[in-house]
């Protein structure tokens, strides 16, 4: 379906739409509690930061035979820390 995606505006459309918009948009909303509440760094725009949390678990889930388990969430919740944790 990815690869069809790719060609196929419509489906690309339906699949942001259902799927994609939905999970970022939680992402994004949860992140932005966490830097209102003063647990990430102020001013930063974490639109994309979102989607790239997003779409390091879609990509091992998706398109890769290591699993996702609770090391792998770990550890990019580590990082994401890093660059934007206070």
């Amino acid at each position: 379906m990815i690869a069809e995606a790719q060609a196929d505006e419509t489906l690309r459309a339906t699949l942001h739409d259902r799927f994609l918009r939905t999970v970022e948009q939680r992402t994004l909303d949860r992140i932005s509690r966490a830097q209102e509440a003063g647990e990430l760094v102020e001013g930063v725009d974490l639109t994309f930061p979102a989607e790239v949390l997003c779409g390091t678990l879609y990509y091992r889930h998706l398109l890769s035979t290591r699993a996702v388990d609770e090391k792998v969430v770990d550890d990019l919740l580590d990082m994401f820390m890093a660059a934007y944790g206070r």
